[in-house]
């Protein structure tokens, strides 16, 4: 994955590197800051895009873990809505760099809403963006289960547990969390103030003005 966990785990080139073909790359880059030769191998890509407002939250509970955050929602809504991080940021920038790149046929965007809103109709979309074989009902709903957010959650190979554990050992980090939160939509409503709302959606209408790109933020 080419993401950053500290000095003491392998970089993200090491890893890809010892992957075996075919294989998956995980990563936050925005679409210009990819490496030229995924474009050249013509190389399948999905882009994942969820609402800003779930994001501020998620940022949340991910800083906390991982930077030893212990300041508040408002501050890191404030850092978005400023256009200046927190990380992967600005955020319009980085979403709708791949959101205008959405014709190229190599390239798959789906919203993490529509994962909760039709997980079933998602699978089959990626299995033919990738060149699978058709899955069988019996095996999408092993897919299913297996990629529920609590499945995740107590899987090591997703959850971040030991990256994490040894970021937060390094920081002397007590915080208390998991990496894989509640993976549900709409939880914006309760953590952020009705003023801050309000100023996400201003924020989001100049941001998305003639994209076509539209959020979904309940499901």
């Amino acid at each position: 994955m080419l993401k950053a966990y500290g000095s003491s785990c392998k970089t993200g080139a090491e890893l890809v590197n010892h992957t075996l073909r075919p294989r998956t790359i995980k990563t936050h880059l925005s679409y210009e800051m990819l490496p030229p030769k995924i474009h050249e191998k013509g190389a399948k890509m999905i882009n994942v895009i969820r609402n800003p407002r779930d994001v501020c939250v998620s940022f949340l509970n991910h800083h906390v873990l991982t930077e030893n955050y212990t300041g508040d929602l408002q501050t890191i809504a404030e850092i978005m809505l400023q256009d200046v991080g927190p990380i992967y940021a600005p955020f319009f920038t980085h979403i709708l760099s791949y959101w205008n790149q959405r014709e190229n046929p190599n390239l798959l965007i789906v919203h993490y809403e529509e994962m909760q809103k039709d997980v079933t109709g998602v699978i089959k979309r990626v299995a033919k963006f990738i060149g699978t074989e058709e899955y069988s009902d019996d095996q999408i709903a092993k897919l299913i289960e297996h990629t529920s957010v609590d499945k995740m959650r107590a899987n090591p190979m997703v959850n971040g547990t030991g990256p994490i554990d040894k970021l937060k050992a390094a920081m002397k980090n007590e915080q208390k969390g998991t990496f894989i939160n509640t993976g549900k939509t709409g939880g914006w409503k309760n953590k952020l103030t009705e003023e801050t709302i309000e100023r996400f959606k201003k924020w989001e209408e100049k941001w998305l003005k003639d994209t076509g790109l539209l959020f979904a933020y309940e499901v």
